[in-house]
């Protein structure tokens, strides 16, 4: 990992470049040079959104039966349809894939939770993709959503069953993390660039704010001087807003606001030589 902090009126920016890990002896792993992977998992579990539950189910049909899956069987069928990799088919198999998932929770991460609350204390028995957003999607046996649903982890019950997370694909995209926890950060000077990096590779935008209540902001991106990119985010402590920019060649200045108000954050970096 490349890192580099940057200070400008006070605030501090902290910018990172989130480069691949080793993935020697981990498996299965699965290299992800884009972002496009990752969604298209996502895309494809949301294809089965209302499909039942059944124990044991991993999509496919009998009888003139509707597709059914449980926890592990939606990941499995995910996956494979998505990527072609085929994964263990239970929970504990699972959770011996890939490598823990640091925070921030990436798109296509697994989820575990402890649901039944026996045996060793922690074990998960309920596994689900992580669609972003704070929201995941899984094969749920009870309640009032039963069968392929979204939930959000952000629900008292899920928050309070969650065990941890699994990274099966490994991000090669760039990640830039943009700290906007202290206002007024001013623009950076045109001396003060935080990176070079290569033109046309995707760059992830990764907005945490520690303060509370959910407050939008507006993440613009301009290229040269240019207006090239504007998205609102509701970045939180526990959930970063997110957007994706594929950076052309220039100078690059990217910006956090709040709407129609003041700047909370900047960084500056060139792409290309």
């Amino acid at each position: 990992m490349r890192s580099l902090r940057a200070t400008a009126a006070g605030a501090a920016i902290a910018v990172s470049f989130l480069l691949a890990a080793d993935a020697a002896g981990a498996a299965p792993l699965l290299a992800v040079e884009t972002v496009r992977l990752p969604e298209r998992i996502v895309r494809t579990a949301y294809g089965f959104l209302g499909a039942a539950y059944a124990s044991g189910g991993t999509g496919g049909t009998a009888g003139g039966k509707a597709a059914a899956f449980d926890c592990s069987g939606l990941v499995y069928r995910t996956f494979l349809d998505a990527s072609g990799l085929e994964l263990p088919r239970s929970v504990s198999g699972l959770l011996a894939s890939g490598r823990a998932a640091e925070v921030p929770l990436h798109v296509g991460d697994l989820l575990f939770f402890d649901t039944l609350g026996g045996g060793l204390k922690g074990t998960p028995d309920h596994v689900g993709i992580y669609a972003g957003a704070g929201k995941f999607v899984h094969a749920a046996s009870e309640g009032p959503h039963r069968g392929v649903t979204v939930s959000s982890l952000e629900q008292d019950y899920y928050t309070s069953h969650y065990v941890g997370a699994r990274r099966l694909l490994v991000w090669n995209t760039p990640t830039m993390e943009i700290d906007v926890t202290s206002a007024a950060a001013g623009r950076p000077s045109r001396d003060e660039l935080g990176a070079r990096m290569p033109p046309g590779a995707p760059l992830r935008l990764l907005v945490t704010c520690n303060r509370e209540g959910g407050r939008s902001v507006i993440l613009t991106a301009f290229r040269d001087g240019v207006e090239a990119f504007r998205r609102r985010l509701r970045p939180g402590p526990r959930m970063p807003g997110t957007a994706v920019l594929v950076p052309g060649k220039g100078e690059w200045l990217i910006t956090v606001d709040l709407p129609g108000e003041q700047e909370l954050a900047a960084v500056r970096f060139t792409a290309g030589e």
